[in-house]
């Protein structure tokens, strides 16, 4: 609605800074809007967005982990040209907070003395983005999906209301996320598989835990799916022991495990914390093999 606002005007700011989980919706927006600036009467450049492409729309391409200090520059060059179709230049950076710290310091003098005709877009996942570049754009926040608004939009697309609802759990607010998850091949057995996987984990011994974490690692999908449903089995156990009502689960199956960790609440409630802390590492540069194998060797130790 605030950028439909932007748009009618027809007096966008220089810099936004569009924010927020991960899979929400927000590089979707950022293109939705520059191509809402850039378009005008010109035929050609109708055209052109509607392929994808267009002289006046710049959208960073980062190596590796990080946007380069040389696409900064790369940036900087495009600016210095007079928009060719439109009336403006829009430049697009996803992933932000990836910018290392030379490419950060270079777009803050962009930021600070940007041409008259620029929009510049900043997408970041996370918050972790310089407050300087921060204080120069104007933030617009992009907030989780509920769980119901994530199932309803999963069902609409076709997929059943149990593995939509599964998806939609796991998705953590992101209808992207989500949608990858209901594509997974596991996701139909995945809280049969963690709730086996947690009664059995103090007889693996720690080659079987190793393997576990191997395959664990070839895909982040699949981190997504047993990570997170584990982390709601033991959230479920723990609020079912505390509370006896089935209501208060988001999966009701689970309440079958909670008298076998009966007057465990407390090292659950660590391993739980543990997860939840170590899970946000996923994000970082950490391998995550050795993220992989210390949440199962905890899980083993505490449980």
């Amino acid at each position: 609605k605030f950028l439909q606002e932007v748009l009618q005007s027809g007096e966008p700011s220089h810099a936004y800074l569009f924010t927020g989980p991960s899979g929400v919706g927000k590089t979707r927006a950022a293109v939705y809007f520059a191509r809402e600036l850039l378009m005008g009467e010109e035929a050609r450049g109708r055209v052109m967005l509607a392929k994808g492409y267009h002289p006046d729309l710049f959208i960073a391409q980062r190596e590796r982990s990080r946007v380069s200090i040389e696409e900064i520059r790369r940036l900087e060059q495009w600016l210095a040209y007079q928009p060719y179709l439109s009336s403006r230049r829009v430049a697009i950076i996803p992933q932000a907070h990836l910018l290392s710290l030379d490419a950060a310091n270079a777009l803050l003098k962009t930021l600070e003395e940007p041409p008259s005709y620029a929009v510049i877009i900043l997408v970041s996942d996370e918050r972790e983005i310089l407050p300087t570049i921060a204080s120069r754009c104007q933030e617009i926040r992009f907030s989780s999906l509920p769980v119901g608004q994530l199932e309803k939009a999963l069902v609409e697309e076709g997929e059943s209301s149990e593995r939509a609802y599964t998806a939609a759990l796991l998705g953590r607010g992101s209808i992207g996320r989500a949608r990858v998850l209901a594509a997974h091949p596991d996701i139909d057995g995945i809280w049969e598989q963690v709730r086996s996987f947690l009664v059995g984990v103090k007889e693996r011994g720690e080659l079987q835990l190793l393997e576990k974490a191997e395959e664990l690692e070839k895909t982040e999908e699949g981190r997504w799916l047993f990570f997170g449903a584990l982390e709601i089995l033991l959230r479920d156990i723990l609020v079912y022991l505390k509370s006896g009502d089935e209501e208060l689960l988001m999966v009701r199956e689970n309440a079958g495990l909670a008298e076998r960790f009966r007057g465990q609440d407390a090292e659950l409630s660590r391993v739980l914390l543990d997860f939840t802390l170590l899970q946000k590492k996923f994000r970082t540069n950490v391998n995550p093999l050795l993220i992989n194998i210390n949440l199962l060797f905890k899980l083993r130790q505490v449980v």
